[in-house]
């Protein structure tokens, strides 16, 4: 988010974050933080919410790298399973957090079931990874260039 306090169409409020107002802005950095691409959010289009908009700018922002064989990382805003399948088919290798509800989330045992330290993972057959840890609450992450018992 930059920040910005003016009048403007494109400005966006995000009351829990730090920066409340201002310009939402999507980035595909490099390793070492340089920024390689961006995309300005613009906002809801004809008043009604984009479905899948992570996945939208995942796909945006990694076109050049489509048989590449890199490697991205993002958070749980951005990834699901049918973006990881894409990302795959691109040979673009990933690997992020992942949201409890997310469609196609494979089930993993109960918080109540695993200690702190413990781990759940499933692999499907087209090679995603879908791993649950316990620390002080529970973290899933999915991938696609991930083996758990490595």
């Amino acid at each position: 988010m930059i920040r910005f306090k003016g009048r403007s169409s494109i400005r966006q409020y995000m009351p829990m974050k730090p920066i409340k107002r201002g310009y939402k802005v999507w980035v595909r950095a490099d390793s070492s933080g340089y920024m390689c691409e961006f995309q300005i959010y613009t906002g809801k289009v004809d008043h009604a919410p984009e479905k899948k908009l992570g996945e939208r700018v995942v796909i945006d922002l990694s076109r050049n790298l489509v048989g590449k064989n890199h490697k991205i990382y993002f958070e749980n805003f951005f990834n699901s399973v049918e973006l990881q399948r894409q990302l795959i088919n691109n040979k673009i290798y990933s690997c992020g957090t992942l949201r409890k509800g997310r469609k196609h989330c494979p089930e993993f045992k109960s918080d109540k079931d695993m200690k702190r330290g413990e781990a759940d993972w499933h692999i499907s057959k087209d090679g995603l990874v879908a791993l649950k840890w316990v620390d002080r609450r529970s973290i899933l992450m999915l991938g696609n260039h991930n083996d758990p018992l490595f």
